[in-house]
């Protein structure tokens, strides 16, 4: 297939997990999809029923950067997080183990000075589901 001129082309990744019981059926399956790269994103958060949101950060730049996590549970605002990131460096956190904090239903605002992709996993038990970041900038 012929590139028209002018397009650069691009690649993204995705990652499709699958999760087997003990006697090979599966029994779940998610996409994770690639994140867009931005300043500034919001996640909502579902903790019901036991489930816990992980959240994956990545610093992509060649700055280090401080990440700004501020959560709002039960429609009231919490204390803002900040976790600092070297150049090309990621977290994988629980969103609890970051705020100390394990509200159920709200939201997430992720700040990022320079510019970082993040992600939501939402885990129940074992089985999980992506929440991606909406872009707010």
């Amino acid at each position: 297939m012929n590139r028209p001129s002018g397009v650069t082309p691009c690649v993204t990744g995705h990652a499709l997990y699958s999760f087997y019981a003990s006697g090979g059926q599966k029994v779940g399956e998610a996409t994770v999809f690639a994140s867009p790269v931005a300043k500034m994103t919001l996640l909502l958060v579902d903790q019901r029923a036991g489930a816990r949101l992980g959240l994956a950060i990545a610093n992509d730049t060649d700055t280090a950067q401080y990440v700004n996590i501020g959560p709002v549970f039960e429609g009231r605002p919490k204390s803002i997080h900040s976790i600092r990131l070297d150049p090309r460096e990621n977290v994988a956190k629980f969103l609890d183990e970051i705020i100390g904090y394990r509200g159920e239903m709200g939201a997430v605002l992720i700040n990022c000075a320079n510019g970082c992709a993040s992600i939501g996993l939402r885990f129940t038990g074992a089985v999980f589901t992506t929440i991606p970041a909406t872009v707010l900038n």
